[in-house]
C-alpha cells in the first residue's frame, strides 16, 4: 500500500505551508 508516498507528499506540502508563515513572521520583526 502506497500511503507511506501519500503522506510523505502531504508532509511535504504542509512543511512549505509551515516555511512561509516562518518566512512572513522573520521578515514582520526586523
Amino acid at each position: 500500500m502506497p500511503e507511506s508516498d501519500e503522506m510523505s507528499d502531504e508532509g511535504y506540502e504542509t512543511f512549505l505551508m509551515d516555511l512561509e508563515d516562518y518566512k512572513s513572521e522573520l521578515e514582520e520583526r526586523e
